[in-house]
């Protein structure tokens, strides 16, 4: 069994609650304990006293759509197990058949190369899952889809390239249609 004992150190447990000291079982993957437990004799023991004990953190407003497919540890190292990206109105699909408009605009946020831009959200999301990090993430799909809407006269990027012309319903149908997954 695979279980993680973590000791003496301040939790702050993500209610809102006061931190407090206290220790903390892990078993295969879920906490299973919270301040009071019986050690397991195969548990690895950590001592976390002076270090804080927390839940993963969620990164609401992150930029790393792309980042998100390298097996980069930032994040992670810093408590972050969750992101959010596809912020901001835009994110790396869908991509048109000339994506270089896209990534112009984009790499300055997204530090991109020359070689990235999906069709549609599958193909995105299937490249994430090929990623070998372990934390999650999540497209904020429905303000992008609302943001389009919203925008009419605003840049959007698609298979009408750059454009501050407004969109028709039918372009805005066809932009939006090959929804999250």
């Amino acid at each position: 069994m695979d279980s993680i004992a973590l000791l003496g150190g301040t939790i702050v447990d993500g209610t809102g609650g006061p931190a407090y000291r206290g220790d903390l079982l892990v078993r295969e993957g879920r906490i299973e304990a919270i301040t009071r437990f019986e050690e397991p004799p195969d548990a690895r023991i950590y001592d976390c006293s002076g270090l804080v004990v927390a839940p993963g953190f969620i990164d609401a407003h992150s930029h790393s759509d792309l980042q998100v497919l390298e097996p980069r540890m930032e994040k992670v190292q810093q408590g972050v197990t969750t992101e959010l990206v596809g912020n901001c109105g835009f994110s790396p699909y869908p991509a048109s058949d000339s994506p270089q408009q896209l990534r112009d605009f984009a790499n300055g946020i997204f530090c991109g190369g020359e070689s990235w831009g999906w069709p549609r959200a599958t193909d995105y999301l299937a490249e994430t899952r090929r990623s070998s990090l372990g934390f999650f993430f999540a497209l904020f799909w429905t303000a992008f889809r609302l943001g389009i809407r919203n925008t009419p006269g605003g840049v959007l990027f698609g298979s009408r390239g750059v454009s501050s012309r407004a969109w028709k319903p039918s372009h805005l149908e066809k932009r939006t249609a090959a929804g999250p997954a």
